[in-house]
């Protein structure tokens, strides 16, 4: 398979929101694969967001959402999340923006300030975007026990399908 596609919880997600099914986790976890995971109610997708770093987990993240949205013929929001207001690394998303121009697709880039896993599900939210594109995981599982996981955060916290990518 190239791609892993799962709910965001079982059969009673309903009841228990802000919370990641067992066998989710494990798999978003551990699969060498894109991992696409689905909340309960899915509806077509119009507005992608892709959160992007830098990092060769968030490039591969990237390459994804250039696919997929040049694909459908999608425009696409890339963030950069920077902590201060010191306006942040421009060498990112001038990167972001020379791998994504050869696609010929509609997207535009910003950098957004404060804490990622918070900015990115804000940005998600109240940006309308019914779609994130993520590289997954990029410390190990110790700094995540420490410092907190902004993928695992974002899953639990997203109302949209979130796209992981190793």
């Amino acid at each position: 398979a190239d791609l892993v596609v799962i709910g965001h919880r079982g059969l009673n997600e309903q009841f228990s929101t802000g919370m990641l099914g067992g066998t989710t986790e494990s798999v978003a976890r551990k699969s060498p694969k894109p991992v696409f995971v689905s909340p309960m109610r899915f509806s077509e997708i119009r507005r992608p967001l892709l959160a992007y770093d830098g990092s060769q987990r968030a490039s591969a993240a990237m390459h994804a959402a250039a696919e997929v949205t040049s694909a459908l013929g999608l425009p696409l929001t890339v963030i950069h999340v920077v902590r201060d207001g010191a306006g942040g690394d421009t060498k990112v998303l001038d990167e972001a923006r020379r791998y994504l121009q050869p696609y010929g697709l509609e997207f535009r880039c910003e950098t957004v300030v404060g804490l990622p896993h918070q900015r990115i599900t804000e940005t998600l939210r109240e940006g309308g975007h019914d779609l994130l594109f993520i590289g997954a995981y990029g410390h190990s599982r110790i700094i995540e026990m420490v410092l907190g996981s902004t993928t695992e955060y974002v899953l639990r916290n997203s109302q949209a399908p979130v796209f992981l990518v190793r």
